[in-house]
């Protein structure tokens, strides 16, 4: 139901396949989407992809051979924000940057491009499944506006399932155009990784998408506490002190590679946005969802 036009877009596929069909979500929330999708569909396979993607060939032919050759669950592939499929400006490339890093995104398997064997995972982005995992593993959970697909992949894996990174399968990403814009989706996503717990009513985030609400948490723990203890901005001075120190290192990589100076001074920024705005948006999750929960008691 976008106000766009996504609609007008989407129906001039009729025009070349026959057996297309527009299905309409009055929830306009993506678990209700790709279930409605899930349930319309009678074929034996079931794929989705985000709009600010773009595949390489034969994306969903290898998806489903890769399915069919190791009898798995699902299989996706590695998501790369690359700057030569449009005219990024330097804001973006710099955002590029951010993402693809290990600094930046952790030890997320499809964002590292350095993989080159199929193996499993936890999650994958751009997925293929198997239709029969609506059967054994039930639907996406439709109180979950973000992470969703996260979450029932984790559902497979903890019931015994497989889910493949096909490296030969490569999805690239539109990142945000705009400071502005990424300031607010690195917020929403933090966010968003607290609340679906919260609503999912089960902790299923790895490690690595908690580590920026710990930074931010032990920055705010230890600048209070500096008002009673000296030491406490000693050690605040030397974590932040470290943490630049490996923001310069990764910046510098992210210059040489580009061959622009200007990443030295715009790259810190971005993975300081990425960090301090994803950890800040846990953290209003959390504070959100106690001040539910005490009104809600109140009441």
């Amino acid at each position: 139901m976008s106000t766009d036009t996504t609609l007008t877009v989407a129906d001039t596929f009729k025009r070349i396949f026959k057996s297309y069909t527009v299905l309409k979500n009055i929830h306009e929330t993506t678990p209700y989407a790709i279930n409605i999708g899930a349930k319309f569909v009678k074929g034996d396979y079931f794929f989705w992809i985000s709009a600010h993607s773009v595949l390489t060939k034969k994306y969903i032919y290898t998806s489903i051979k890769t399915i069919q050759k190791y009898k798995v669950d699902s299989v996706g592939g590695l998501v790369v924000t690359d700057a030569n499929l449009q005219k990024q400006t330097i804001v973006q490339r710099a955002i590029s940057n951010c993402i693809n890093s290990t600094f930046g995104s952790g030890n997320s398997a499809y964002r590292n491009k350095n993989i080159n064997t199929i193996r499993s995972v936890d999650t994958v982005f751009g997925q293929c499944f198997d239709k029969n995992v609506f059967k054994k593993y039930g639907y996406f959970n439709e109180n979950l506006t973000r992470c969703q697909d996260y979450e029932f992949n984790q559902r497979i894996v903890n019931n015994g399932g497989t889910i493949l990174l096909n490296p030969h399968l490569v999805n690239f990403y539109y990142p945000p155009n705009t400071i502005r814009k990424f300031i607010r989706k690195v917020f929403t996503n933090g966010y968003w990784v607290v609340m679906s717990d919260y609503l999912s009513k089960k902790r299923f985030h790895a490690m690595r998408h908690y580590f920026p609400l710990c930074i931010i948490s032990i920055s705010i723990i230890l600048i209070v506490g500096g008002y009673w203890f000296a030491i406490s901005w000693k050690i605040f001075y030397v974590l932040i002190f470290i943490y630049m120190l490996i923001n310069m290192a990764f910046s510098m990589i992210s210059a040489i590679s580009n061959k622009n100076i200007v990443f030295i001074f715009l790259q810190p920024l971005i993975f300081m946005i990425l960090h301090f705005g994803y950890g800040g948006g846990s953290l209003y999750g959390i504070l959100m969802y106690h001040r539910h929960i005490i009104r809600k008691g109140i009441v």
